[in-house]
């Protein structure tokens, strides 16, 4: 049997930590190290700063508040809208890289992460990066979930998930269905009900709902002056928010989700419901050939169906080195993966806080973290500044 080749890819050293992924987790790690005099370099996959963002559904607004969806020390422009649309985002991170002058290396898919002596070798299609420490800010954006529901194979219609959903008109006319209602969910079906001629969801384990603002201001901001207080009174409000949210959903046919569900912001989707514009199903049993069949027994015909049925973390690149984390965990703190010198950032989802939010406090964690790592553990080396010569 013959030798494998000599693997030729450059191997590359520079900075003290490495950061997979140019999202808004890599880019506030990146700031925040920076600020503690800790250099990094981030690997992004696609062609440059936030491209997943770049690509989201036109329709696509933050679910949080404008003031407390910005990254650390650098606070979303006053000039934005308080509810701050898809290409605006992707714009201000754009921006944010500039401003503190980041490190970002595009095109720079990460295929394998390994740790041995002290150094995680991370590995590129060209190229082999070393360094002491690796935060993994990759999301779920590259890993769509589609659930395994029988017959799938066999529906002659337009499939797809939601992560390849961009605007409603190639859907104008059609009899559309939306299968999940989480944040993504609603807003494709309120998209959706611009152009189709018809709009379903099917709602499998009931969701849980609230205004997009609350007496005037937004709800994101009141979530997290709730967070504070203490976790008896919390869990009354919720409490008495159930009550009422199951008034409401039961009206129009909507079951009311666990406890622990992620809410949908805006009861935009609940008028169009309200004016037949958007009809609710129960969840699906199988697909058929020319539509899908439901829990209670009743099968429709579909043009086309959509299934905003969620993400998993995409950390296939660590799984040589860790056991993965629960693939159906939504909220994965820095430390969750046993391995030395890993964090994870941004894979804690909060509807109500924002992701954005609990990146910022993330990314201090992490940045206070590897400081104290710096003084303990990491030879002195690996922090000096970079020449031009070495960038070169």
């Amino acid at each position: 049997m013959a030798d494998p080749a000599p693997d030729t890819r450059p191997v590359r050293r520079g900075e003290p930590v490495l950061i997979v992924g140019a999202g808004p987790a890599g880019l506030a790690t990146a700031a925040l190290l920076q600020r503690n005099g800790i250099a990094s370099r981030i690997l992004e996959a696609g062609p440059g700063v936030g491209t997943s963002w770049q690509h989201y559904y036109a329709a696509l607004h933050l679910h949080t508040g404008r003031r407390i969806s910005g990254l650390p020390g650098y606070p979303l422009p006053a000039g934005y809208p308080v509810f701050v649309p898809r290409a605006a985002f992707a714009h201000y991170l754009r921006a944010y890289a500039r401003r503190f002058n980041l490190i970002v290396s595009p095109q720079q898919r990460v295929t394998r992460a390994t740790y041995h002596g002290g150094l995680w070798r991370v590995e590129t299609a060209d190229t082999i990066w070393e360094a002491p420490v690796l935060v993994a800010a990759s999301g779920i954006a590259s890993k769509p979930y589609t659930p395994p529901i029988p017959g799938l194979s066999d529906y002659t219609g337009r499939l797809l998930h939601s992560a390849a959903y961009h605007t409603a008109a190639p859907f104008a006319g059609q009899d559309v269905l939306v299968v999940g209602l989480g944040n993504s969910g609603a807003e494709i079906a309120r998209d959706l009900a611009t152009a189709a001629r018809s709009v379903t969801v099917a709602v499998r384990s009931g969701i849980s709902i609230v205004p997009r603002r609350t007496a005037g201001v937004p709800t994101s901001y009141l979530a997290v002056a709730l967070s504070r207080l203490p976790a008896p009174l919390v869990e009354l409000i919720r409490r008495l928010s159930a009550r009422r949210l199951r008034r409401t959903l039961g009206a129009l046919g909507l079951p009311v989700g666990p406890a622990d569900s992620f809410p949908v912001i805006g009861l935009e989707l609940l008028d169009l419901i309200r004016a037949g514009r958007v009809q609710v199903a129960p969840g699906l049993t199988r697909f058929t050939p020319a539509g899908v069949c439901f829990s209670d027994a009743t099968c429709r015909p579909f043009d086309a169906v959509i299934l905003a049925t969620g993400y998993r973390p995409a950390l296939d690149y660590l799984a040589a080195t860790i056991q993965p984390p629960d693939q159906k965990k939504t909220r994965l703190n820095i430390g969750d993966a046993p391995a030395p010198h890993l964090y994870l950032v941004g894979f804690w989802y909060d509807s109500l806080l924002g992701t954005l939010y609990v990146i910022g406090r993330q990314a201090a964690a992490v940045a206070a973290a590897v400081a104290r790592t710096r003084a303990t553990h990491l030879p002195d080396a690996w922090f000096t500044p970079l020449t031009p010569a070495d960038e070169a």
